[in-house]
């Protein structure tokens, strides 16, 4: 499962309802008892997730651990990554210096 789709899926199963919001995601914060959604939930083209609490000013370790999740969640792992390609992993190690 791919970064934002663990998040969304976390943030749903503990009830904070997210919902579309521009290019990204709005949902209640899980860290605070939060009655107005004050959570910020954004992709970057790379895949990771961003988490913003306008609210709180949460801190990302905080949300991610009231829903079930690490921080390494909100980051693409090879097996979860969908916009890479193979050619680009081996031309980022074809690269790096010899010897």
């Amino acid at each position: 499962m791919n970064p934002i789709d663990k998040v969304l899926q976390a943030l749903d199963q503990h009830g904070k309802q997210p919902f579309k919001r521009g290019k990204g995601w709005r949902a209640l914060c899980p860290a605070h008892d939060d009655h107005h959604p004050s959570l910020d939930i954004t992709e970057t083209p790379t895949g990771k997730v961003l988490l913003k609490c306008w609210s709180h000013d949460c801190n990302v370790k905080q949300i991610t651990a009231a829903i079930g999740l690490s921080v390494g969640d909100l980051f693409c792992t090879p097996s979860s990554s969908q916009g890479h390609s193979k050619k680009q992993t081996r031309r980022t190690r074809s690269q790096k210096p010899k010897g």
